[in-house]
């Protein structure tokens, strides 16, 4: 099947040809096949994920397991008694700001990921931000953490809004988000969180693992694991051929997976 482990495992060592996996142990192979996995990701952000905080119209399905009474679709796993209502079950999301934080590491954001999303692992970046203001839930404005600093933090004495900008600092998968104002001593309560990320896969150990890689960006991950075999081996040329390889596939994935969009069938020409 499509984007098991055994599957990755056969294509690669096809292009190694060594379908035995004897010079290329299956333990390598495996390390090969998810740093090929990570490097899609990274390349093309093909692993775009929202992350919501508790909404009333439900959370998130989560995708990967068709087992009857295994997922309710617009819950988070493993619900819990209401309080309110013993009869039913319900969820409970905390992914939300914190009375007087400003700050939130990504790792803040991953455990929420992680239960929304089957086989993501971490988020690497955060294209925009929202925060529940009550009765609407508006996309916040971002600034430069320069900005951020010099023009918002220094307000640091009652301040008593919503947040209305959002930063990031670091990189990779270790930044974090900065909000401002933070609602500190604004009586403000906690505002549901949503972000949406760009996010790397979680590693593939068996074929029970859920892969989240889509379809169309799958077929070039045989291609960057067998040239890190080449690479292993001293075998420059082929490892090259297999590199050069990956990239063409990702760019007809890219093409692939969207070949745009009608933004309004009925709007009148001149407002298009």
């Amino acid at each position: 099947m499509d984007g098991t482990l055994s599957f990755y495992e056969q294509e690669a060592s096809w292009l190694l040809r060594d379908s035995n996996m004897v010079f290329t142990p299956k333990l390598h192979l495996d390390r090969y096949i998810n740093e090929a996995r990570r490097q899609v990701a990274y390349r093309t952000g093909c692993l775009r994920c929202l992350i919501q905080g508790q909404s009333a119209w439900g959370v998130a399905a989560q995708p990967g397991s068709a087992i009857a009474g295994a997922m309710v679709p617009g819950q988070l796993p493993n619900p819990l008694p209401s309080s309110n209502n013993p009869g039913f079950n319900t969820v409970v999301n905390t992914f939300a700001t914190i009375q007087g934080v400003e700050l939130y590491p990504f790792s803040y954001a991953n455990p929420y990921l992680q239960g929304q999303y089957a086989g993501v692992k971490s988020v690497i970046d955060v294209i925009d931000l929202a925060v529940s203001w009550g009765g609407i839930r508006p996309v916040i404005s971002w600034l430069p953490f320069e900005d951020l600093q010099a023009y918002a933090r220094s307000y640091n004495v009652n301040v008593t809004s919503y947040p209305f900008f959002w930063s990031t600092t670091g990189t990779g998968t270790k930044q974090n988000v900065w909000i401002f104002p933070n609602a500190v001593n604004s009586g403000v309560s906690s505002g549901e969180f949503e972000w949406d990320t760009f996010c790397v896969p979680a590693d593939l150990y068996t074929d029970a693992d859920y892969e989240a890689i889509p379809g169309g960006f799958q077929n070039a991950v045989k291609f960057y694991a067998a040239g890190l075999a080449y690479l292993s081996t001293q075998r420059f040329g082929m490892a090259r051929l297999m590199l050069d390889q990956f990239n063409d596939i990702l760019g007809i994935g890219t093409g692939a997976s969207d070949r745009g969009k009608t933004r309004d069938y009925y709007a009148p020409f001149n407002q298009i």
